[in-house]
């Protein structure tokens, strides 16, 4: 057609062709044609296939052959295109309110109108986003980013190894959170970041290699940690609210352990560990305690076994004898330093070491040893008393009786006993119950004597030697020794006329330790020492009258101690006294030099003593 058509105000451009179909209502444009609404509006086609809409004088919507629309464009590149110099938006509304519906299959986006005016999203009549006016929108179900198919609330992929794939920042701008996927090489594992204001690091957390915290206390089951780490527990059942784990089977010194380290060097400064008794489980675990010497480096100084032994400088406390091997200590790891324990305590307090069988009463202390400081005294207890002293002056004090003071280096006494005959006060024995030599040195109350052999005098104090009394004093200072070598002794009876030789003196009236012989009449000093012999006779001289003598001989040797008188005649009386200072087993005789006839019976003794 080649004819122009004016319908009301529609008027028709010069040369565009118009089909009208009365049957169906219908207007076809057969070519290119500028369809004028009024003054400024129109519709227009302005190529094969494609029609645009505009008003004032420009084109608003454009729809192209391939079914695209355009709004504010006249080249859309999706279904439906929007584009405006101030933003594009889409307007529902419903009854004169924001409410409406973009329904895509079972897919919608509607708004909602009141104090909401929320953006929803959803699918399948289910609300999957909700964009809300105050600004606090949230999802419902699992969201995926970079991640089509997520299974959980959020999942967020990485799109690449060695990134970052989740960051997050302070209102400057700064990263304060990262999540971080490993190399390829390094396996693509995890990294956690969490940094300071400034976006510095101070928390590391990773599935592979080193994790770190620097900044703050870590609490654990605490909101308020006071440490670097507190770990809480408040389980009633007494659980561990912290292990230390290194799971390996039972092998000799292995096992878990905390180090130390003090320096930013990073070298230890100290351990503390359990390890493996041996390589038996059975044998349990054992605690060490392992400082640093400064220069070799950690070195055990402390262990407590499983069996409930403390060992200072060693590892095997329980190699010591039995009985005292639950707290050994060595001066150094070699054994061959000193060693020893100090006990302070103040000026005016005690150090005291207790021999407890018991918890209550005099078992809790039933030994002890304790040293004053009020005073500097030292002493040591027996069955939950005192029973020795050392004093200040270093004067010692042995014995319940008195302990307070003394003016001797060394006062034993008794509170009660050592008062009836043969109670010993001191002691001393060799060997024990069943083999000692009875008492070495026994100081003992040997009974009232009385003074002078009278009733009622001094007690006498007795020592003894092997169980024999060796020396009694009284309090006037009178001294009997029972036990010194002494002899008496004398001839049975006259030597006959015509004698010469040794004397044999066979009566003898007593011999204190059988040093004297009546079969040769040698006497045998037991020790060394000073000696006194005595010895009278008469003599009648053979051959009439004349001078005669008798001589003392030491080890067969004459000692030019001649005891010498004159026969008149008649009976004549010879004798002498002498003291030799002999050693042990020098003996003693008396040899006749004149010949004549010596007397014995009551008319002659013999004797001698050990003076000291």
């Amino acid at each position: 057609m080649s004819s122009s058509l004016r319908v009301n105000t529609i008027v028709p451009s010069t040369g565009t062709n118009v089909a009208i179909g009365t049957a169906n209502g219908t207007v076809t444009f057969i070519d290119s044609v500028n369809f004028v609404l009024g003054t400024g509006s129109s519709i227009f086609s302005p190529a094969s296939n494609t029609l645009t809409f505009g008003t004032n004088d420009a084109e608003r919507l454009r729809i192209t052959s391939d079914g695209k629309i355009g709004i504010g464009t006249d080249n859309p590149t999706e279904t439906l295109t929007l584009n405006h110099a101030n933003g594009a938006s889409i307007g529902l509304e419903y009854a004169g309110s924001e409410h409406g519906t973009l329904s895509v299959n079972s897919a919608a986006m509607y708004a909602r109108a009141g104090s909401g005016k929320h953006l929803i999203l959803g699918g399948n009549a289910t609300e999957s986003l909700r964009l809300k006016s105050d600004g606090k929108s949230y999802f419902t179900g699992n969201v995926g980013i970079n991640e089509t198919s997520p299974s959980h609330v959020l999942d967020v992929k990485s799109q690449a190894a060695g990134t970052y794939f989740i960051n997050g920042q302070n209102h400057n701008g700064n990263n304060i959170f990262q999540v971080y996927e490993s190399s390829d090489g390094d396996g693509n594992h995890g990294m956690l970041y969490l940094n300071n204001g400034s976006g510095t690091t101070l928390t590391k957390i990773s599935t592979n290699g080193s994790s770190y915290f620097n900044g703050g206390n870590i609490g654990i089951n605490i909101t308020t940690p006071e440490r670097k780490l507190e770990v809480v527990d408040t389980n009633s059942n007494g659980s561990y609210p912290l292990a230390v784990s290194n799971f390996i089977n039972a092998t000799a010194n292995r096992g878990a352990a905390i180090d130390f380290r003090l320096t930013t060097s990073g070298n230890t400064r100290g351990e503390i560990g359990c390890t493996w008794t041996s390589n038996s489980s059975s044998d349990g675990t054992c605690f060490y305690f392992a400082p640093n010497d400064g220069s070799t480096g950690n070195i055990e100084r402390l262990r407590l076994t499983g069996d409930g032994k403390f060992g200072f400088n060693t590892t095997n406390p329980g190699a010591f004898d039995s009985g005292a091997n639950h707290l050994v200590l060595l001066g150094n790891t070699s054994g061959t330093g000193n060693a020893g324990i100090t006990i302070a305590s103040g000026t005016d307090s005690y150090g005291n070491i207790y021999f407890a069988d018991g918890t209550s009463g005099a078992d809790a202390y039933r030994g002890h040893i304790a040293y004053n400081h009020n005073g500097n005294t030292m002493r040591f207890a027996t069955n939950g008393s005192e029973k020795v002293r050392i004093l200040s002056s270093g004067f010692v004090n042995i014995g319940s009786g008195y302990l307070t003071n003394s003016n001797s280096g060394l006062h034993v006494g008794r509170s009660s006993g050592g008062t009836a005959a043969g109670e010993s006060v001191i002691a001393a024995t060799l060997g024990d119950s069943s083999s000692m030599v009875n008492a070495l040195l026994s100081v003992k109350n040997a009974g009232n004597r009385g003074a002078q052999g009278q009733s009622g005098g001094s007690s006498l104090a007795k020592f003894e030697f092997n169980n024999g009394t060796a020396l009694e004093v009284d309090k006037y200072g009178r001294l009997t020794t029972p036990y010194q070598p002494a002899f008496k002794c004398k001839l049975s009876g006259a030597t006959g006329a015509n004698f010469t030789g040794y004397f044999v003196f066979g009566n003898v009236s007593y011999n204190i330790g059988s040093h004297y012989n009546s079969s040769n009449g040698r006497f045998t000093a037991p020790i060394d020492g000073r000696y006194l012999f005595a010895w009278y006779t008469n003599m009648e001289r053979a051959g009439g009258n004349g001078s005669f003598y008798a001589e003392w001989y030491i080890n067969g040797n004459a000692q030019g101690n001649r005891m010498y008188t004159h026969h008149s005649g008649a009976w004549e009386l010879i004798g002498g006294t002498v003291i030799f200072d002999l050693n042990a087993n020098d003996y003693v005789q008396i040899q006749a030099i004149t010949s004549g006839n010596w007397d014995g019976g009551s008319y002659g003794s013999y004797s001698g003593c050990l003076l000291g």
